[in-house]
């Protein structure tokens, strides 16, 4: 075995459950981990990505999720910390109920040494992107290099370098000491992450969070400026999002079925449209103040541009935010942006910690587009029946009528008003919640028809929040209905009242070209009325395959209760 090569077979003792595997690890060592898995630590202190696991007895709900695709990142790494509880009758206990090799494990366990308990257990998520892509997405394709923990995990039997080293990783712990003393002295603290695109601004706001993460402190908020490349949600909204618990996974597996506090932009950049962008921003401002403790710590992911009107636009949200903290990636290969400072009473505001920008290694994916798709593959895999995107033609959509719902469209160029449906028909949409106070009777619908939807003015629109995202996958002009595919329950879409479409937010092409089925209703009914014609003439109809008619199809699929609720009342 080479010098470089370490042999982990004395790390990983088998369970009485063949999805389950112990793993000792030593005091001060690392180890990097490749793959999906779910995780608990049952005795020491172990950090990972700045969070500190709590240690216990072994327990079903004390599992956490873990997502380091080889593809996409870089390996979960774990260490092992000195902890000053060691107690071996404790740990003999917790290892009995669940292997039968405990004196061995005990013969190695030393003072300092940690046991963690990996459980195997695939999502609808892990199983889509297996389908899709192949195991090379979750594992390194040198077999050599790594020692095979389970079906889709391996860790590296070569050292892989730490997330931050040297003098960046100082500024980070001091950066995090500073956040923690503001809270400690009940104040809250605001810090800015900026840099240019692809610095790692977006993993170090995970790692912040993950810091800030305990018993005694009040949860982290995080505020996702980055509208190409979002943390929790698919692209083309900001959110602001209270973490409860550690971001230990890929964005594309931490993606929420249900957004609060999250609000439309419908583009994945921010180019001539800073107004909206920065009302956002305002009232996502309002919303941590008011709903926080005191103490709290606002992190905010800010987008990469950071030259010529980008910069403009981080003065000002320097501005809005008057930051505490500011940490800026610093690059050789690009632009940097310079934090501008200010003294009040003798203190510098805001504190500036530097970093050296975060290197992404060759094996990762870093195409923005195919990242914006493995975001909304993620969110929508929810929405299969079953753990495969070719059952996503089975499931059970929504039925909406047109006059229960307004219709905001972001495109490249204007559009005559009869061309709505065409340009909405197999779409990948916001489902969002307008605000009843910014109803008015000067709302004008489709056509002066009391059963058509409303049709938004993007440069007029009000602020919407998005409660999820759907597809629409059928658009009945007879009934007047849209049929819509969604991971949302019922209780989630009582409020909704707009569908919105952003420039460039689409639906992977897979899920219309990969399913099983002959026959799939994407297309809507045509009518022989010169109105129904009229209406039908300019929709597409996405598929390879020969589609039939919805109408017939009705009859295959039960159809959720509609959603009935009016934008105006009647």
């Amino acid at each position: 075995m080479p010098s470089n090569v370490r042999n982990l077979d004395g790390y990983f003792h088998q369970c009485y459950r063949p999805d389950y595997s112990l793993a000792v690890l030593k005091h001060n060592c690392r180890i990097s981990i490749f793959g999906v898995f779910d995780i608990q630590v049952l005795f020491g202190k172990v950090i990972s990505r700045g969070y500190e696991f709590e240690s216990g007895a072994f327990g079903e709900e004390r599992f956490i999720k873990i997502a380091a695709p080889y593809s996409i990142g870089p390996p979960a790494q774990f260490v092992s910390l000195q902890d000053n509880l060691f107690n071996l009758h404790r740990v003999k206990w917790r290892l009995k109920e669940l292997t039968n090799t405990v004196d061995s494990i005990l013969e190695e366990f030393e003072n300092g040494d940690s046991i963690l308990l990996f459980r195997f257990n695939f999502s609808k998520i892990y199983a889509c992107l297996r389908e899709l892509h192949g195991q090379i997405f979750f594992l390194p394709p040198d077999c050599n290099e790594c020692y095979s923990v389970g079906p889709l995990c391996s860790a590296l039997q070569i050292k892989y370098p730490p997330l931050y080293m040297g003098k960046t990783a100082d500024s980070i712990l001091q950066l995090t000491e500073q956040i923690l003393n503001k809270s400690r002295e009940g104040k809250r603290s605001i810090t800015m992450i900026i840099g240019n695109k692809n610095t790692g601004k977006s993993m170090l706001t995970r790692v912040l969070a993950n810091s800030l993460l305990g018993k005694s402190r009040p949860p982290p908020y995080i505020l996702d400026c980055d509208v190409g490349q979002p943390e929790m949600n698919p692209p083309g909204s900001i959110s602001l999002i209270k973490l409860n618990s550690p971001l230990l996974g890929a964005p594309a597996f931490q993606q929420r079925v249900v957004l609060s506090d999250t609000y439309f932009y419908g583009r994945i950049s921010l180019n001539g449209d800073s107004s909206s962008y920065l009302a956002i921003l305002r009232e996502s401002l309002g919303c941590f103040l008011s709903d926080s403790l005191p103490s709290s710590a606002l992190l905010i992911n800010t987008c990469g541009w950071i030259e010529g009107q980008g910069a403009s636009l981080l003065d000002k949200m320097l501005k809005l935010f008057d930051p505490d903290f500011v940490f800026t990636f610093i690059t050789t290969s690009g632009s940097n942006y310079v934090a501008q400072q200010s003294t009040i009473n003798g203190s510098v505001k805001p504190l500036v910690f530097c970093g050296d920008a975060i290197e992404k290694p060759t094996h990762m994916i870093s195409t923005s587009s195919i990242l914006r798709n493995l975001r909304i593959t993620a969110y929508m895999a929810h929405a299969c029946p079953v753990p495969t995107v070719k059952s996503f033609a089975d499931a059970t959509p929504f039925a909406v009528m047109f006059r229960s719902v307004a219709l905001l469209v972001h495109t490249n160029e204007p559009f005559p008003a009869n061309h709505i449906f065409a340009v909405l028909n197999c779409t990948f949409v916001a489902l969002c919640i307008r605000n009843s106070t910014s109803q008015s009777e000067e709302d004008e619908r489709l056509f002066g028809d009391q059963d058509m939807p409303i049709l938004l003015n993007p440069d007029k629109v009000e602020l919407l929040r998005v409660v999820g995202y759907g597809f629409i996958r059928a658009i009945d002009l007879e009934q007047r209905t849209f049929f819509i595919s969604t991971p949302l329950e019922l209780s989630n879409l009582e409020e909704v009242n707009v569908l919105a479409r952003g420039l460039n937010i689409d639906l992977p092409q897979y899920f219309l070209v990969s399913q099983e089925r002959s026959a799939i209703p994407y297309v809507v009914r045509e009518r022989s009325s010169s109105f129904h014609t009229e209406l039908f003439k300019e929709l597409k109809i996405k598929s390879v395959f020969h589609r039939k008619r919805f109408l017939r199809m009705q009859t295959q699929f039960m159809v959720k209760k509609p959603m009935n609720k009016p934008v105006l009342p009647s």
